[in-house]
């Protein structure tokens, strides 16, 4: 869901924005991959938004506020002891591999002919190595670190 804003009103938020030139905007939440919820805004000083062209703006708004966090999320998200990530044998990094297709413990250790406590103990290393709380995590950093595609 998206929200424009125009308003010239008394109350002291709007007084402190019109006295350095807002009299209008967009805010748009988001989400970044690791879960920190956040807010992009635009604003300007001209004409009102008009609804005309919150029609004709929001794809390209929700496309620029998804681009812009998750740019500023991979800069931003707090990178794991990178010694620990040149630790990350084949096996693990195959494992998280399987994980981000959806695979569970039971159908990777299926699809590569191990026991599932071997899958679950190459996933724990991985997520030690990798400073994840959990599984999906893991994924997500290693997908954002370039580890795995």
């Amino acid at each position: 869901m998206s929200y424009f804003y125009t308003y010239l009103g008394r109350t002291p938020f709007w007084e402190d924005a019109n006295s350095h030139g807002i009299v209008s905007g967009w805010a748009q939440p988001v989400l970044a991959p690791n879960g920190i919820r956040g807010m992009f805004t635009v604003t300007r000083g001209a004409d009102p938004i008009t609804p005309e062209e919150i029609r004709e703006q929001v794809p390209k708004m929700l496309w620029l506020s998804q681009v812009a966090h998750y740019g500023l999320s991979r800069h931003l998200i707090r990178r794991p002891n990178s010694a620990g990530l040149d630790d990350l044998t084949a096996r693990e990094l195959e494992v998280m591999r399987w994980i981000a297709e959806g695979k569970t413990s039971s159908e990777i250790s299926m699809i590569l002919s191990i026991s599932e406590r071997t899958v679950n103990f190459h996933t724990n290393c991985a997520m030690t190595k990798l400073e994840a709380p959990n599984r999906t995590a893991a994924v997500v950093r290693a997908v954002l670190l370039g580890l795995i595609t």
